[in-house]
């Protein structure tokens, strides 16, 4: 019986991984699901150290140390190099926004994620549940956001405002709202509660652009290949004296300065 268990998982290791090395639907389905799988074993490892300080946006520091140290970026072929990082640097709170491709994003951004006072995340509310990974984001202080109940989402900005002004804590956004991968679109519209809440705060905005990556991952044509972006951090973009009425005009002007960017480094690739 034994033998014959151990015959079986043989041949279904060398099928899978023929399956592997010859199908890119095969290759793709593997390495997306592993994504996922990977959040997990983060979250174990972001828990015991979390739990400490329960809620404490301090603790977003664990989720960079693990992602950087568990060898994530190598084992999924993710390669970056970075141009004035040390914007991000800056002791005074802001709003970090940067555009958004694919759940790859994430081991870019907790390479990148400040390494000294308190920075945390606007994240959607279904990653609450998202196993060990929904647990560490909530003891780190992740503020999570119900997007298709704007009353809600209007309590959540407020609840942002407050804790940038009494934590002196950094906030990093995807203005986007959603994952721009699998679209025709370079970079999506920006939503305007990134600026809303800059605005109200009077922080600075600190646009992060990530280049464009789709030839080597690409969810509609089934492509996960080794992955090489470029990433630019531009320098802060004042909001102090601005009101609501200029919401709009810095929603745009944030996002046509970082299309630009991301055209002239994507094309560069």
């Amino acid at each position: 019986m034994m033998m014959s268990l151990c015959l079986t998982l043989i041949v279904s290791i060398i099928i899978l991984y023929t399956l592997f090395q010859v199908s890119m639907t095969v290759k793709f389905k593997v390495k997306d699901f592993s994504i996922g799988l990977w959040y997990l074993i983060i979250g174990l490892f972001v828990i015991p150290f979390a739990i400490l300080k329960p809620g404490d946006q301090i603790n977003m520091w664990w989720f960079s140390f693990w992602t950087r140290n568990l060898g994530s970026k190598a084992l999924f072929g993710c390669h970056m190099t970075t141009k004035d990082r040390h914007y991000l640097e800056i002791e005074e709170p802001v709003v970090i926004v940067s555009n958004h491709q694919s759940s790859l994003d994430q081991f870019i951004v907790m390479d990148l994620w400040p390494r000294s006072g308190r920075c945390t995340m606007m994240a959607k509310r279904s990653l609450l549940y998202a196993g060990t990974f929904g647990i560490a984001s909530l003891l780190c202080g992740v503020i999570f956001v119900d997007r298709f109940n704007p009353k809600k989402a209007r309590a959540t900005i407020d609840k942002v405002v407050n804790t940038i002004k009494t934590r002196k804590t950094k906030v990093w956004m995807y203005p986007e709202g959603t994952r721009s991968a699998g679209t025709d679109k370079s970079m999506l519209p920006f939503k305007k509660g990134a600026f809303h809440i800059a605005i109200k705060a009077q922080v600075p905005i600190i646009p992060v652009v990530i280049s464009n990556y789709k030839d080597c991952y690409d969810p509609r044509g089934h492509t996960f290949e080794q992955i090489n972006v470029k990433v630019c951090v531009l320098p802060p973009i004042p909001t102090e004296g601005k009101t609501v009425d200029d919401v709009n005009q810095l929603t745009e002007d944030v996002w046509e300065v970082m299309l630009q960017t991301y055209n002239k480094i994507s094309n560069n690739n």
